[in-house]
């Protein structure tokens, strides 16, 4: 839900499971050593400001199935 990591300052990759429709608002926010997230095609909405302050993440992939940000 939202917030869920927030603050998780030594999480460092993500792989979102198959099956996950929505990446919850503010879900990462502030996890400053996350380098890499790796999202499933099943993925259709990223919530507002879910990755605000991820400063270590230099790059997203968005699959084609997301349809709002």
């Amino acid at each position: 839900g939202t917030g869920a990591f927030r603050e998780c300052v030594a999480l460092k990759k993500i792989v979102v499971p198959s099956g996950v429709e929505c990446i919850a608002e503010e879900m990462f926010y502030e996890c400053a050593s996350l380098t890499e997230i790796v999202l499933p095609n099943t993925l259709k909405e990223i919530g507002k400001m879910a990755f605000i302050n991820c400063k270590a993440l230099t790059s997203i992939e968005l699959p084609e199935s997301v349809t709002a940000i």
